[in-house]
């Protein structure tokens, strides 16, 4: 809580003041790591399937179908028009392998997830050899099921919960209020901003009784220790009451209130 301007007209504080800078940075970090973290997770809905059915050697077909939570596809390719399959592995920041099928005039890169690294070694092990013997008439079917894997989803899940605590502290936490005591204007304003709206309350400086520490026990068995809060009130002459925001601690609201009181009685002499 900071006084802004103590005379004898004005008596103006202010809580909550927070730069610019700080309210931009943060919203910036908070909405990438939200973006990141959606991106991501569309990868738990990830699956990718391979399945090839060859009844005589070199006839049949290849189905490569690929979908997660933003896009879907289907890929069909002839065994007898001189398809070439191979799996590999690459680098993508988490486990994955390639699978490429290759016609005459068209190919297709199919990325493929879940599983551990050695669970995706035997897999490629697999497809590849389904290939490297089309012509050989005991191999008649290839099946591969990857589904993306949980392990993934908490992470992504993790992100998401801290970019939504950084977002929600950006919006509840970073708010201005300001209390103006004007002598001049006979005016009471309690003015609260945040990043969407200002909300201005006003009353009659002349209404006020005074300013006061209300004390309340919240442990309500009196064998216990108390446990205080303290509220910072402002009392008006019909008996109605507002609160304000001030301090942290009993002492720095003492401190306000007294300034308060002292300003208010010097309007009433």
């Amino acid at each position: 809580m900071k006084i802004i301007e103590n005379n004898e007209i004005i008596l103006n504080i202010e809580r909550g003041k927070v730069s610019y800078l700080i309210r931009t940075v943060s919203s910036l970090i908070a909405f990438f790591l939200l973006l990141i973290s959606v991106w991501g997770l569309r990868l738990f809905f990830y699956r990718s399937t391979l399945d090839c059915n060859k009844p005589e050697p070199n006839q049949g077909s290849c189905i490569i179908t690929v979908h997660d939570l933003i896009n879907s596809y289907t890929y069909k390719y002839s065994l007898s028009s001189g398809i070439k399959g191979k799996a590999k592995k690459v680098d993508s920041g988490y486990p994955s392998y390639l699978v490429i099928l290759e016609g005459s005039n068209q190919r297709i890169d199919a990325l493929f997830h879940g599983g551990d690294e050695d669970a995706q070694e035997e897999k490629m092990k697999t497809i590849n050899s389904f290939f490297e013997n089309l012509d050989h008439p005991s191999i008649n079917s290839l099946n591969i099921i990857d589904d993306y894997n949980f392990t993934n989803l908490g992470v992504n899940g993790f992100f998401i919960l801290i970019s939504c605590l950084i977002i929600n502290y950006y919006f509840r936490h970073y708010k201005e209020v300001s209390y103006l005591f004007d002598k001049h204007n006979n005016q009471f304003l309690i003015t609260n901003k945040n990043l969407f709206h200002t909300k201005i309350e006003e009353y009659q400086l002349s209404d006020i009784d005074q300013c006061i520490l209300e004390e309340t026990d919240l442990n309500n068995d009196p064998e216990e220790s108390p446990i205080y809060i303290y509220k910072t009130k402002i009392l008006f002459n019909n008996n109605s009451s507002v609160i304000l925001k001030i301090g942290r601690n009993k002492s720095k609201k003492e401190e306000i209130i007294n300034i308060i009181n002292q300003f208010i009685e010097g309007r009433k002499l």
